[in-house]
C-alpha cells in the first residue's frame, strides 16, 4: 500500500505543506482553479522554485490584499462550502479548521464557535488549509505517517502578544492528536498551529517506519532562514512488509491455558505461535511464548495474550525475513482432491502435500499418516506436476 510520509525535520506550516505537495505532484492547475472560487479579490498566490541552504524546493506564498478580517469558524465553513472543489477536499478542510478551532478555544478558555481566528482566520491561513486539502485530495493517497515534529525555542509575536515556543495551540493539537514533538536548539517557531492541524488531520497511524521504498519526493520551503535547511519533505512510500515477533516469559501457566492461548492466537491471525522452555529468575522453570504476526495484528494478539495468560508484559521485535514464494494448487488423485504447496526461491523448489489433505486421505484409505504422505510424494503426481509447471 502506498503511503505519504511527512519528514518534519524543520517543523511544519501550512505554506510548506502546500509547496511540498505541489512538488510531489499535486496538480497546480487544479489548485489554481479551486482558489479562483475562494473569496475572489482578497489574495493572490505565488508558486516558484527557490533554494534553501542549497536545496531546491518549491515555495508557495499567499499575497493578501489590504485589510484584515477576523472570522469565526462558521464563516470559514461557509467559504469552504462555497468553494468549487471536491467533497473529499471540503471534508478534509473542515476537519483541519475544526482541529485548529478546538485548540484555540482551549488555549483561550472559550467555545469554538466564539473563537476569533486571527492568524488562522486571516486569508493566507484559509488559503493554506484549503490548498493543502485540495492537494492531498488530488494526490489520492489517504494513508499518512507523520515523523516527530521538530520545534525551536524562544518566543514568537502574535495577535495575543509574545508567546513561548511552541505556542499553546500547537501544544494542544500535539497532545490531543497523538503527535510527537522534538525540541531543538534552533531559535524561533518551526511548528505553526496550521501546520500542526494539517499533520493531525492527515495522520492515519502512529508508527516507526522500518523498510520502505521511496516512489516520489516533494520538497516545500519555509519562509524563515535557519542554520539548517528550512524545508518540509513529503514522500510517497511503499513499505517492505516485514513481520513482528511478540514475546512474553510466563512462569505460572497451565498446559491447558497454553494450548487454549495458542489456538486463540492462530484464530485471530497469528502467522505462527510457539512455546519455548526457559529458566527465569530464581531458576524457576517457565515458558517463553513467541508469536509471529503482521503489524496490523499486534494489538489484537496482545489482547489475547493478556487475557489468557498471566504475563504482565509483551516484548515487540521487528523482523525482516526472506520468504519463499508459495502457492496452493489442487490435484485430483485416487485418494480424492489433494492440496499441494509449491514453494520456490532462487532456483530451489519444493512441492509437498498439505497436512490436512494427507490426514483426510489417510482416514479414507485406512493408512497411517506417514505412509500416506510417502505415497502421495512417490506416486508420480508431483513429478508430472513439476514438469507441467515449468
Amino acid at each position: 500500500m502506498k503511503k505519504l510520509y511527512f519528514m518534519c525535520d524543520s517543523g511544519i506550516s501550512g505554506d510548506m505543506t502546500v509547496a511540498a505537495l505541489l512538488s510531489l505532484g499535486a496538480d497546480e492547475k487544479v489548485l489554481r482553479d479551486v482558489l479562483l472560487s475562494v473569496t475572489p479579490g482578497e489574495f493572490e498566490i505565488n508558486i516558484r522554485q527557490i533554494k534553501k541552504s542549497g536545496i531546491s524546493a518549491k515555495k508557495f506564498d499567499v499575497i493578501a490584499g489590504e485589510g484584515h478580517v477576523h472570522r469565526h469558524l462558521s464563516d470559514i465553513y461557509k467559504i469552504i462550502d462555497d468553494a468549487v472543489m471536491t467533497d473529499g477536499a471540503k471534508e478534509l478542510a473542515r476537519k483541519i479548521f475544526l482541529i485548529v478551532a478546538q485548540a484555540e478555544a482551549e488555549a483561550h478558555g472559550t467555545d469554538i464557535n466564539e473563537v476569533h481566528f486571527h492568524e488562522v482566520g486571516a486569508i493566507d491561513s484559509i488559503v493554506d488549509i484549503i490548498s493543502a486539502a485540495v492537494c492531498i485530495d488530488n494526490i489520492g493517497i489517504s494513508e499518512a505517517v507523520i515523523s516527530p515534529l521538530s520545534e525551536g525555542k524562544g518566543y514568537v509575536n502574535c495577535a495575543h502578544g509574545k508567546l513561548p515556543v511552541p505556542v499553546p495551540a500547537v501544544l494542544n493539537i500535539v497532545r490531543e492528536h497523538g503527535l510527537s514533538i522534538r525540541h531543538t536548539e534552533t531559535e524561533g517557531e518551526m511548528i505553526t498551529p496550521t501546520g500542526a492541524a494539517i499533520a493531525a488531520a492527515l495522520k492515519t497511524e502512529k508508527k516507526d517506519l522500518h523498510d520502505f521504498k521511496i516512489l516520489a519526493e516533494g520538497i516545500g520551503a519555509g519562509t524563515k532562514d535557519f542554520e539548517h535547511p528550512n524545508v518540509l519533505r513529503v514522500m510517497i512510500i511503499e513499505e517492505e512488509e516485514g513481520v513482528w515477533e511478540l514475546r512474553a516469559n510466563i512462569d505460572d501457566i497451565t498446559g491447558e491455558a497454553m494450548g487454549y492461548t495458542m489456538d486463540k492466537l492462530l484464530e485471530k491471525g497469528a502467522l505462527d505461535v510457539y512455546f519455548q522452555p526457559v529458566y527465569m529468575k530464581k531458576n524457576r522453570p517457565a515458558y517463553m511464548l513467541g508469536v509471529i504476526c503482521r503489524e496490523d495484528k499486534i494489538k489484537t494478539l496482545e489482547d489475547v495474550i493478556f487475557k489468557n495468560t498471566t504475563t504482565i508484559g509483551v516484548r515487540r521485535n521487528y523482523c525482516r525475513r526472506t520468504e519463499m514464494e508459495r502457492k496452493i494448487l489442487c490435484k485430483n488423485t485416487v485418494y480424492g482432491e489433494i492440496k499441494y504447496k509449491i514453494c520456490h526461491i532462487n532456483g530451489t523448489k519444493r512441492v509437498y502435500p498439505e497436512a490436512d489433505s494427507v490426514k483426510e486421505a489417510a482416514d479414507k484409505s485406512g493408512c497411517g499418516y506417514n505412509e500416506m504422505y510417502r505415497i502421495l510424494c512417490q506416486m508420480g503426481e508431483i513429478e508430472r506436476w513439476e514438469r507441467n509447471e515449468r
